[in-house]
């Protein structure tokens, strides 16, 4: 089949779908006092600012190495060949089981809906690609999820692995014609070392690296195309996802984080 290019950019996916992760924020009932009387009169107290990473207040979403938080913006630089660019992640309807994370490229944004689980965090669908390859449309629907994307804090140790699967439908136009393929995502992921690393917001001590390695697998117009992915995703404890490398010489990506806001 004539110009298939497009699908060694679907790498790029696995990486910015990674990232997108949760904590909630939701905030403590007021404690109502008590109705004053002739003898006591009850003066309004100032109530403690809550630990927005306290694991009670935010459920299943609590998760140290993702600390979302609403009103939070994590900046990304992203360099490709010769091409410099700018991601922007933040996160909405926030609860102790869900959220919405935003991604702003440009003036494109997308919206993906998360679910947080006694295994760790899961998006419920995989983003599109349009705004990251200048393919406008391009779109990738998610037809079914299994697996878990961020295990839980517990399980963040040299040598744990975990998986993650995608049965995908992807359609983008090829000339004239409208391309439409079905197929699955299959990813795995092990943390490999926990290591120093220096970034463009600063250098961290103890980053766990993790090594990526997944395959496309794609029918479409009576063929099946077969794609490798491999990558690696540094993590940081309370700070989140602080770079990303694509691992093919063949495949020059990267993403830094620029600033936490």
């Amino acid at each position: 089949m004539k110009n298939i290019k497009i699908f060694p950019v679907l790498a790029i996916l696995v990486t910015v779908s990674i990232f997108l992760t949760a904590c909630d924020t939701q905030e403590a009932p007021e404690q109502s006092a008590p109705p004053p009387t002739e003898e006591v009169v009850v003066q309004p107290t100032e109530q403690p600012a809550e630990n927005p990473f306290n694991s009670t207040l935010l459920g299943s979403c609590y998760n140290p190495f993702y600390p979302v938080m609403e009103g939070k913006v994590w900046k990304y630089t992203t360099m490709s060949g010769d091409t410099t660019g700018t991601m922007d992640i933040s996160y909405k309807d926030i609860t102790t089981s869900s959220f919405t994370s935003v991604q702003q490229l440009q003036d494109i944004s997308t919206e993906v809906q998360w679910i947080c689980g006694p295994d760790g965090l899961l998006s419920s669908e995989f983003p599109s690609m349009g705004s990251i390859v200048q393919m406008p449309d391009l779109k990738i629907e998610t037809l079914d999820v299994s697996g878990v994307f961020i295990p839980t804090e517990g399980k963040w140790q040299v040598g744990y692995s975990w998986n993650t699967e995608y049965v995908i439908k992807v359609s983008f136009t090829s000339g004239e014609s409208v391309i439409e393929g079905q197929g699955t995502l299959t990813v795995a992921n092990t943390i490999s070392a926990i290591e120093p690393i220096t970034v463009l917001s600063g250098t961290y001590n103890d980053a766990y690296k993790v090594d990526v390695s997944g395959n496309i697998v794609l029918n479409t117009m009576g063929t099946e195309i077969k794609l490798p992915l491999t990558n690696s995703i540094w993590f940081v404890k309370n700070v989140g996802v602080v770079k990303s490398a694509s691992a093919d010489p063949t495949m020059n990506y990267k993403m830094e984080l620029a600033s936490f806001e």
